[in-house]
Parts: structure tokens; sequence; C-alpha cells
């Protein structure tokens, strides 16, 4: 699992969720270079982001002036389908 961050009050320019997004997609293309799988699995940012949480944000030893931009699932794929006729 890989998580991108981003401050949350800087004195200097913040990344922004686009760029986070930028970010992912060229890890992605690495990843995919590397015969590797991903899955950017959003849904799960708002409950790790959430202040009920915070001590498993602890785990991940994230700074409280951060937040999760964005999650990534990352490994092997089990099967290698051949894409469909379109």
């Amino acid at each position: 699992m890989i998580l991108i961050t981003r401050a949350l009050n800087s004195t200097g320019t913040l990344p922004t969720l686009l760029e986070c997004g930028f970010l992912l997609q060229n890890i992605i293309l690495v990843a995919h270079a590397h015969n590797l799988g991903t899955c950017p699995p959003g849904r799960i940012v708002p409950f790790l982001n959430h202040n009920s949480n915070a001590n498993l944000i602890s785990l991940f030893h994230i700074p409280s002036e951060y937040e999760i931009a964005i999650t990534l699932a990352l490994g092997y794929p089990d099967e290698n389908p051949e894409a469909p006729i379109r």
C-alpha cells in the first residue's frame, strides 16, 4: 500500500489534489512497466482521515499536519486476462 499525503497548512506552496493525482498516475505507469498491478481504493481515504482514526494514522508515522490524499494498493496480479475486442 502506498499512501500519498499532503500538508494541510504551510507557508509555502501546497500540493493540490490534482498534483497528487499526477503523482499517482506516474506511480501506476511505472508499476505497470514492472509488471505490478495497482488499484487506487479511493473510498478508504475519508475513513483514514477521520479524527476517530488518528491512532491508525499514527501507525503510518504521518505527522498530524498532513492528510492522506490518495491510497494505492500495489502487488503482483494473480492473472493477466486478455483485453476484449471492442
